[in-house]
């Protein structure tokens, strides 16, 4: 006859399963995502080592990639111990992440298609956390694991930064015109009607793309910390392209004003050092925004508090 278990024992048992599921998930994602070839030329790559050399040199719009991954772990860590203070109940209902984790793994996979199977990665550590320990504990990675989307690869962001140059070259030339720079504009050229201050081109490098992205990943990351509502998450989020945008217009329009002084100064030294303060400025408008939106127009007005000097006075002074 088999006795029953005690409740200690089934817990000890369930216990010992949740630890053997939290060793056999990661290493079964390691093996398939680092081991299993599939992208690249040649298809050699497994799905990892295509990501990590996606952030090189070459690929200058992505050489952020491991920024974000550090970002990402000290997310993943300040939401430690709010996890380890949820109550632990598996669900099956993480079935679902792990059906989309599969969708997005088997999609990449046959479409040779390595962003949908980098997709896939947090849908399945979310499926795994969700299934072990419950979704009140996977919950709070979310927003971690969210920030896979700022380390793959945009299709097609090399063109729009053509478009991109077009538009701050516009923007420099109309500034310019304000302020009384002559300027003729063909396409992402500028260039000097009376010869003074020569020719300008706005190419791929100046077309504020790097900027723009990193200015995403910072409002995205800032929004979600700082702001608890979502209409506001949203507004700090979207504001930082037409920000991020006007403000690489302005630097262009910088060259232009220094150029008049002198042109090999604006060429090379301004050039080179003018993006990180007008990225700074740019930034500081962001924290502007968020800060009207959480307090209101009324806290910039400076306090000022109006005090007495000497005392009050008497009513009754006396007569000399």
């Amino acid at each position: 006859m088999i006795s029953p278990r005690t409740p200690t024992e089934q817990q000890d048992r369930s216990r010992l399963l949740r630890m053997i599921l939290c060793v056999s998930i990661p290493l079964t994602l390691l093996l398939f995502f680092s081991l299993v070839p599939k992208f690249s030329v040649g298809n050699h790559n497994p799905t990892l080592p295509w990501l990590f050399q996606s952030w090189n040199s070459e690929n200058t719009n992505y050489e952020h990639g491991w920024i974000v991954v550090v970002v990402m772990g000290w997310f993943v860590y300040k939401a430690w111990k709010p996890m380890q203070a949820e109550p632990v109940k598996g669900s099956n209902l993480a079935l679902w992440w792990v059906a989309l984790g599969i969708f997005f793994w088997v999609g990449g996979f046959r479409a040779i298609q390595a962003r949908a199977a980098v997709l896939s990665l947090p849908c399945f550590i979310m499926g795994g956390v969700h299934f072990v320990w419950g979704w009140k504990v996977a919950r709070h990675l979310m927003f971690p694991l969210s920030l896979f989307a700022f380390m793959i690869p945009v299709p097609g962001l090399e063109q729009a930064t053509n478009g991109l140059a077009i538009i701050c070259t516009k923007i420099a030339h109309h500034l310019g015109s304000l302020i009384g720079i002559e300027s003729v504009q063909s396409g992402t050229q500028l260039l000097d009607p009376a010869g003074k201050w020569g020719e300008w081109k706005v190419n791929d490098h100046c077309s504020g793309i790097r900027s723009l992205v990193a200015l995403m990943l910072i409002s995205y990351a800032y929004a979600m910390v700082v702001h608890k509502k979502w209409w506001e998450r949203i507004v700090i989020f979207a504001a930082a392209i037409p920000i991020a945008i006007v403000a690489n217009g302005v630097r262009i329009t910088t060259i232009l004003i220094v150029a008049q002084i002198n042109h090999n100064f604006a060429a090379n030294t301004w050039h080179s050092y003018s993006g990180f303060f007008t990225f700074a400025a740019a930034l500081a408008l962001l924290m502007l925004l968020s800060f009207i939106m959480r307090h209101g127009i009324r806290a910039l007005r400076p306090k000022v508090k109006v005090t007495s000097v000497g005392g009050p006075s008497d009513p009754n002074p006396p007569t000399p």
